[in-house]
C-alpha cells in the first residue's frame, strides 16, 4: 500500500472530525471491510433488497456515526473540492456517479494526499 502523506484537515479547509472520518473510511475501503455490493457512487444511502449501500460521503457519515454534512452547501468547510469527491464531474463520457469501489478509493485517497479527488484520471484509469 502506498506510504501515508496526507494533506493536513487545515490545508484541505476541514475540521478534525471531518478529515479522521475521511481517513477511516480510506482505511475501511482499502482493507475491505466495506463489501463491494454496498458501495454505490449514485445515492448518498439507498435502501435496497440486500440493505443499504452508501457512496463515499455516505459511508464517511457511516464511520462518523453522525451527520456531517447536512446542508452541505451551507457548511464553511464544505469546499469546493469536498464537494468534487462527492459529486463527481462527468468527463470523457464516464461518470464518477459509475465509479467502482476500487476508483472510489483511488478519488479519496487522491483528495487526502493531493487536495483534490482527479476524477477525471481516476475513471480513465
Amino acid at each position: 500500500m502506498p506510504a501515508r502523506k496526507f494533506k493536513t484537515p487545515v490545508a484541505l479547509g476541514i475540521p478534525e472530525e471531518v478529515f479522521r472520518a475521511l481517513v477511516k473510511t480510506l482505511d475501511m475501503f482499502e482493507h475491505g471491510e466495506v463489501p463491494e455490493h454496498k458501495f454505490d457512487m449514485s445515492g448518498w444511502t439507498l435502501k435496497t433488497h440486500c440493505g443499504t449501500t452508501h457512496c463515499i460521503g455516505g459511508w464517511v457519515e457511516h464511520f462518523a456515526r453522525k451527520r456531517l454534512f447536512s446542508y452541505m452547501n451551507y457548511n464553511p468547510f464544505f469546499t469546493d473540492n469536498l464537494y468534487r469527491l462527492f459529486y463527481p464531474p462527468d468527463s470523457s463520457g464516464k461518470s464518477g456517479y459509475d465509479a467502482t469501489m476500487p476508483q472510489a478509493t483511488l478519488a479519496l485517497r487522491n483528495y487526502l494526499t493531493l487536495g483534490k479527488a482527479c476524477w477525471p484520471k481516476v475513471m480513465r484509469g
